[in-house]
């Protein structure tokens, strides 16, 4: 009897301190010389201080490294295999992206070539601002987001809101888990897991796309990196509560009204029937299911996490840092040095403006940027000064979710049925919506 009750306590450790760590480094704000910053944040600074004169270079290498053999991947496949073949046997788009990053990286590093690709507020900004910043911060947030994901935290969070998920935002129960790990882990994430449940015959069209197109934004570290470049960062408890109020609102209508409302109900093909009904077992309270799924997962057998927070960490170094400088660094040069995102930004640029934000002309074409890729509105945002402007921004474009860099093309290459118009719609509609939420807010807090 004393061994099962031991038995079962270090089964409970197992969840508990794993899961309170995790929230401790990525959700509990400490006061550090009279400012309030993240324990990853601390993490973070210090890599990055120790790293010094080499974080350039560094870059250059990772930039370098996934261009060459992203090269012999598309031309000899073969040669790798397993984790190496996903990340470098690529088609000719995502090839093309690496090479070029690789070459305009060498521009900016050494300031050859025409200036402006390397100018400071182009290449330069991207570079050092922001690719450079994501070195030591997916080398931890790959190493510590496991803590969150895979020690039942998202298993107990998502049994406990399982009653709520179907009447509120018409989706199973068990999508909590899906939105959970979207939410904390990473929109790609969310997304690959929810086809996967698709496929398996646990979710409809309509409800696949509703969970993948909604629910699917940034993790809490990408969160917070993103408020750290409008200077926010100190403020990322608030924001991140106000973006997850934010985003609820607009999931709770958006799932009502076309295109996603008028999503087929029909399951994916090759999936087998299953029962779909969702009832507690027999004899257990909800908090006892969720604590013992908790448990479950917290006891499961794992890979190395070391192991795979570095596969997580290469992953993101080899296929989003070439994104992220290639995409950057020609939406600030548009931005820059012609009129072509001034002009589309013009309907952005009168909504702004009519909700009386200052500095609309700017915030409008952050907000048309977020349609493109996630970085690049707080990027072109780091010229804001408006207190009120920013935290809007923030809250709208961490709550667009659709950008064309990631998850757009994503959620079009998969079987749900989504097309592009239906990206258009969605990427416009929650846009708005989050404008209207989130105004009257930033004036409460910063007016």
């Amino acid at each position: 009897m004393e061994q099962q009750q031991s038995n079962n306590s270090m089964r409970m450790l197992k969840f508990l301190l794993p899961s309170l760590a995790g929230v401790l480094l990525f959700l509990v704000p400490i006061r550090i010389d009279g400012e309030f910053t993240l324990l990853i944040n601390l993490i973070i600074s210090a890599t990055k201080a120790a790293m010094g004169d080499f974080l350039l270079p560094f870059v250059l290498i990772v930039l370098g490294t996934s261009a060459v053999c992203s090269s012999i991947g598309f031309f000899r496949p073969s040669l790798f295999k397993g984790y190496w073949a996903r990340l470098f046997n690529v088609k000719i788009f995502n090839l093309l992206i690496r090479v070029f990053s690789f070459i305009i990286g060498i521009m900016i590093y050494f300031k050859i070539g025409p200036e402006f690709i390397w100018s400071k507020n182009t290449g330069t900004m991207m570079m050092v601002d922001v690719v450079a910043n994501l070195i030591p911060f997916f080398l931890w947030a790959g190493m510590f987001i496991p803590l969150l994901t895979e020690f039942g935290l998202m298993e107990f969070v998502g049994n406990l809101l399982r009653p709520i998920m179907r009447p509120i935002f018409r989706i199973p129960g068990r999508s909590a888990v899906n939105c959970s790990v979207a939410w904390v882990g990473s929109g790609t994430m969310g997304i690959v897991l929810t086809n996967k449940e698709f496929e398996a015959g646990f979710y409809t069209r309509r409800e696949a796309a509703t969970i993948s197109a909604s629910w699917c934004v940034a993790s809490v570290a990408i969160v917070y990196l993103l408020s750290s470049f409008l200077d926010l960062a100190n403020y990322f408890p608030l924001i991140y509560i106000t973006v997850i109020g934010v985003g609820l609102t607009i999931n709770i209508i958006i799932c009502r009204i076309p295109p996603l409302s008028n999503f087929s109900e029909t399951f994916y093909e090759d999936a087998p029937k299953r029962d779909v009904s969702e009832e507690i077992p027999a004899g257990q309270t909800r908090l006892g299911h969720a604590i013992r799924a908790a448990t479950e997962r917290a006891n499961e057998e794992k890979e190395n996490l070391v192991k795979s927070g570095l596969k997580i960490t290469g992953d993101i170094w080899f296929t989003l840092e070439p994104i992220v400088l290639a995409i950057g660094t020609v939406g600030t040069i548009l931005v820059e040095y012609t009129p072509i995102i001034g002009y589309l930004a013009m309907p952005f640029e009168w909504v702004v403006g009519l909700l009386g934000l200052p500095e609309a002309a700017l915030a409008g074409q952050c907000i048309l940027l977020g349609g493109v890729d996630l970085f690049l509105p707080f990027v072109v945002g780091m010229g804001l000064e408006s207190m009120v402007t920013k935290f809007a921004l923030t809250i709208t474009c961490l709550c667009q979710i659709i950008f064309l860099t990631e998850t757009g093309p994503l959620l079009l290459k998969l079987d749900m049925g989504v097309k592009l118009w239906h990206l258009v719609v969605l990427f416009l509609l929650r846009t708005l919506l989050a404008l209207l939420i989130s105004t009257p807010l930033a004036f409460f807090f910063f007016g």
